[in-house]
This record gives C-alpha cells, structure tokens and sequence, in this order.
C-alpha cells in the first residue's frame, strides 16, 4: 500500500488524475484519499472502506475525507457516480458473461481510457446538435463538414476524423427519429458530463 501511496502523491503533485481501484479492500491512508480523484470500489469493498454499510453514507464518508468522486460498481447493474455536487446512476447493459473475473478491471481500464481522451468528441456532438444547417450539409453532401465542427467546437480537426463514422451515427440518431435508440443512449449517457 505504501507504494501506492507514494504513486498517487507524486500524480497528484504532477496534476496527474488518480483513478484508485481499492481492491483487495482495506482501510485506506488519508493522505492517499487526499490524492484520489476517482476510488471505484464494489458495494463489499466500499462497506469495509467506509466502515458504512449504507452506500450513500460510505460514498460520503470518501468524500469528507478527500476524495473527489467516487464511482461505487454494481457489477451487471451498472454504477453509482457520486462526488460534492451530485449522485446519479448509471445503468449496466445486458451481456451474456461467460466469466465476470476481472469485470472490475476492465471496467477501470475503460474509464481509464476515457478520461485520457477527454471526450472531445461529445463537444463536438453538442456543438452540431445545436447547429442545423451542419446536420443539413452533412444529409446533402454525406460528408460530416468537419472544418465548420472544428472551429466551431474547438476540438482538433484530427480528433473529428478519427470518430468521424461514430459521429455521423450518433447525429442521424439524434435527430432523424429512432427513439428508441435515442432513448436507450439518454439513459446510458445520463449523468456524464459533456466536456
């Protein structure tokens, strides 16, 4: 644990995010919660944590002791976002799961990922979703006008190109009818914040 400890110091002094994963459970350090900006415990690790057995309350206790968010895991049923401002849950989806061993990781490894990204790519949706006539350009000439998305944005026309197919979906999605995939989206994205 030490040597976690010493890790996390040294990101948080290097203005690196720390996402800490608490498993296996143990009491944690203050000093190592003072430099967690994501904990992602399961229900079992946040109890021994927290020293709580109420979720809200163990989530809360981090909280005061200097964790930034936490990220509370409820396996096939998706998660639990808390942190000062607000709490939401985040629905799972369905999988046929041949072994749940290493779901936890993976499941870090993917937020992991996502926070390096930064999700550009959503800026962007935003900005196009809230701009018709690039929808328009984009149904006339089937080419996503990405110089008009880049600088309106602000994202890197670099960042558009690579995710240009996912956004071209997820516009059509949005805005040509397919509720019900527009409304399995809006639950899956509830509670993510745009960046």
């Amino acid at each position: 644990m030490e040597t976690v400890k010493r890790a996390a110091q040294y990101c948080a002094e290097q203005g690196i995010e720390v996402i800490l994963d608490p498993a296996p459970a143990a009491p944690c350090d203050g000093q190592l919660l003072r430099c967690t900006d994501f904990i992602t415990p399961n229900e079992g690790e946040l109890k021994k944590i927290a020293c709580e057995d109420d979720m809200e309350k163990g989530a809360r206790k981090l909280l005061d002791a200097g964790v930034k968010n936490v990220i509370k895991k409820a396996g096939a049923k998706g998660c639990y976002f808390i942190n000062r401002d607000r709490m939401d849950y985040i629905a799972g989806f369905k999988v046929k799961a041949a072994d749940t061993t290493g779901a936890g990781d993976s499941f870090n490894a993917g937020f992991a990922v996502a926070r390096a990204k930064g999700y550009e790519d959503r800026k962007a949706l935003e900005y196009a979703k809230g701009n018709p006539e690039l929808l328009e350009d984009l149904l006339k000439t089937k080419r996503l006008p990405i110089g008009q998305l880049a600088t309106g944005s602000g994202v890197e026309r670099k960042t558009l190109e690579r995710h240009r197919k996912y956004m071209v979906a997820l516009l059509l999605i949005y805005t040509n009818g397919y509720e019900i995939i527009r409304g399995h989206l809006k639950q899956v994205m509830k509670g993510v914040a745009v960046r």
